[in-house]
């Protein structure tokens, strides 16, 4: 099944269930952190798409372990 790839600029806080595609520019380093809830791993990616579109993403706990 093909989904739809959406660009970075056609992405708004009301839509869901998306798909994008693309590179990680910029990765920070691994932290870890404890909090009331436990602890956890975190670090920030820079993302860019096929037309140049960047955003910042940050990634949590099992994503964080995984990438």
């Amino acid at each position: 099944m093909s989904r739809r790839v959406y660009p970075l600029v056609s992405l708004n806080r009301y839509q869901g269930n998306w798909t994008i595609k693309v590179r990680v520019t910029n990765k920070g380093p691994l932290r870890t952190f404890r909090n009331a809830r436990g602890e956890g791993s975190v670090f920030n990616v820079e993302l860019t798409d096929e037309d140049g579109t960047q955003i910042q993403a940050t990634m949590f706990k099992e994503a964080a372990d995984k990438f």
